[in-house]
């Protein structure tokens, strides 16, 4: 126990207390990750802000199981929708710079929620650890998503016109089919390692 007046602990967490802070913030991550990606926007189609959200609820559920137990198994799942999400990128026109920089703003929602409300177990601040450990699961996001707007891009580019001059709603209704099978996958993983 610390004495009274000392500051906060920078004692390790267990990779539990990790995870059960991640679930306990992530509607403030998923809603800070959204506002900066969507305030670039020109034009905010309600149906790609709607696909997008739900991209970001999917990364950050699968976030506190890539921390736990089941990172092996979840791991692939994560980098599959990073993947996808680098292909949405493309569809949607963007640079390869700027889907780079729509997944970084995972890392500055994860390390702004984190330091604004640390204390997970009572005088426990999340240490170095803890904040490498997300930080290398970013690292991981943003290097499947470069993948996949890569894929896409020479893909449309050899096999048709190039890149589509703007998002359809045939694209993004595809896309959200995907991300829901990949959701599945998700749940499927977990609830079978807790059956």
């Amino acid at each position: 126990m610390q004495p009274p007046g000392a500051g906060p602990s920078l004692a390790q967490l267990d990779p539990v207390e990790m995870q059960a802070w991640v679930i306990a913030r992530s509607d403030k991550i998923v809603a800070r990750w959204l506002s900066e990606v969507t305030k670039r926007f020109e034009r905010r189609p309600q149906q790609l802000v709607e696909l997008l959200r739900d991209f970001y609820e999917t990364f950050v559920s699968i976030l506190p199981e890539i921390l736990g137990p089941y990172r092996r198994r979840v791991r692939p799942v994560w980098q599959e929708a990073a993947n996808l999400y680098g292909e949405l990128a493309a569809e949607r026109g963007l640079v390869a710079g700027e889907v780079i920089e729509e997944f970084q703003v995972l890392r500055v929602s994860l390390i702004r929620v984190l330091y604004a409300e640390p204390r997970m177990p009572p005088d426990v601040v999340p240490g170095m650890r803890e904040v490498l450990r997300l930080n290398r699961l970013v690292d991981q996001g943003v290097t499947h998503a470069s993948i996949g707007y890569t894929d896409s891009l020479v893909s449309a580019l050899v096999a048709g016109p190039g890149v589509p001059e703007s998002v359809t709603e045939e694209l993004l209704t595809r896309v959200a089919e995907q991300l829901r099978a990949i959701r599945s996958e998700f749940r499927d993983i977990v609830g079978s390692g807790r059956g």
